[in-house]
């Protein structure tokens, strides 16, 4: 029995290195082609300039009650957001 269990954490140590190599990988293939796509794209248009652009999103939690609940209609999206 202790041999087993030997072997099956071995095998789940094993499982778990290749995993995380698989997600380091996967980083990197989807920055090479997000990075293939601006090229690409800068080749196609040709704007006067490139400058990578960045969107950061912060959900603040209670910004309007009832959004947890699925209550809330466009028009309180629309007044904090401006459109």
């Amino acid at each position: 029995m202790f041999i087993f269990l030997q072997h099956y954490s071995l095998v789940c140590l094993c499982f778990l290195i290749i995993f995380v190599l698989f997600l380091f990988w996967f980083h990197y293939v989807a920055s090479q082609f997000q990075t293939l796509v601006t090229i690409w794209l800068c080749d196609h248009w040709k704007p006067a300039s490139t400058i990578p652009a960045y969107l950061h999103v912060v959900d603040i939690d209670g910004l309007v009650k009832g959004a947890h609940e699925g209550q809330v209609s466009d028009t309180a999206y629309s007044l904090l957001t401006g459109f």
